[in-house]
């Protein structure tokens, strides 16, 4: 009996000591470093699951703010969580995902198991799939897209180039398909390069005249929000008045007015500043990110338009309201001459 205990014990740690660096390797399979306290931790790791099945080890950290270095944070942060000594120093297969809330600063690290992959595809994650959540105030959202889109160039990696190991009576084939695409690149690339850099061109003009309409429509609702904050403060100042200075039903409803005008003025203001903080999220704008931009700045302007519009006429019936109370008095005085 007691020997079939030992043999049960035994057989308990083989199982054990096998086991164990496997569960290891999962554990240590995708590492959330979430310093900011911003991130769902359950989507963020199930949406890494696809880049792990790949062989990838995932690294996600986020910090509140990382004190004007953020490259120096993440390389400390590295060190601490026993990852790497640095970011020139990662593991063949590491990836690492960075973001500093407040100094929107973001980074995407591979090994070289991965570098050749994304070598060219880095920035288009950073602004097509991890920038958006993070300026729309959803980190979580940010790293399951980004996450995503890399699981998605890494299985579909660009093909392999091959080179021909022909020699001896093939060498003379060899030069007749060289002649033949010299003759191609003579007649089709070389006209093609140069309509790209036409292309090229144009698309800058394009660029540079929606950043000069971009920056013209900022500088306009700035300006408009700015007025209507003045001519909000002396609308301020004279509603105090109202109650003791006219009828209370006209009083009620210049209050009435006075109250829905401030608060669309607020309203203007965060629609601004929400404008304001999407831009800076992106580094290098898009021409269509310009343009929606651009027309967000034009819709405030109108808006700020309107409020000091009513703001006006709330002062045309001040001025009437002033005149009939002006009037009474005179009203009094000939009917008792008379």
């Amino acid at each position: 009996m007691r020997s079939q205990r030992w043999v049960g014990l035994i057989l308990a740690l083989l199982c054990w000591s096998l086991m164990a660096p496997l569960a290891l390797a999962q554990s240590q399979s995708v590492i959330i470093d979430d310093q900011a306290e911003v991130l769902d931790d359950a989507r963020v790791t199930t949406a890494a699951q696809p880049l792990v099945k790949e062989g990838a080890q995932v690294v996600v950290i986020t910090v509140q703010s990382a004190g004007g270095d953020g490259l120096a944070y993440l390389n400390q942060r590295l060190r601490s969580l026993g990852i790497a000594s640095d970011t020139n120093n990662l593991p063949a297969s590491t990836l690492v995902y960075y973001v500093a809330m407040d100094d929107r600063l973001s980074y995407i690290y591979g090994g070289s198991q991965f570098r050749t992959a994304l070598a060219d595809q880095v920035e288009t994650l950073r602004q097509d799939y991890l920038n958006p959540g993070l300026a729309a105030g959803n980190p979580t959202r940010g790293f399951v897209d980004v996450l995503q889109g890399t699981a998605k160039i890494i299985s579909n990696p660009v093909a392999a180039r091959t080179e021909s190991s022909d020699s001896g009576s093939g060498s003379g084939l060899i030069w007749l398909v060289a002649l033949v695409a010299v003759g191609a690149l003579a007649f089709f690339v070389v006209p093609s390069l140069l309509n790209r850099r036409s292309q090229s061109k144009q698309a800058g003009d394009v660029l540079a005249q929606t950043r000069a309409r971009f920056d013209a429509s900022r500088k306009s609702a700035g300006a408009a929000i700015a007025d209507l904050g003045r001519q909000m403060e002396d609308a301020s100042a004279k509603q105090k008045f109202d109650s003791v200075s006219y009828p209370s039903t006209q009083a009620q409803e210049l209050a009435r007015r006075h109250t829905a005008a401030l608060q669309k003025f607020r309203d203007i203001q965060v629609k601004f500043d929400d404008v304001e903080e999407r831009m800076a999220a992106m580094p290098q704008p898009r021409v269509i990110d310009l343009e929606a931009a651009a027309g967000a700045y034009d819709e405030i302007k109108q808006h700020a338009q309107a409020i000091s519009a009513d703001l006006n006429e709330m002062d045309v019936l001040r001025k009437e309201l002033d005149k009939i109370a002006a009037q009474v008095p005179q009203e009094v005085d000939r009917a008792k001459k008379s």
